[in-house]
């Protein structure tokens, strides 16, 4: 459970990230 949480926040993070270069 703990191990599919961090995959998730790893990709919400990812995503965040490549929408912040995009917007930039």
């Amino acid at each position: 459970m703990i191990t599919s949480h961090a995959k998730i926040f790893t990709k919400y993070f990812y995503i965040m990230n490549l929408w912040s270069i995009q917007l930039d």
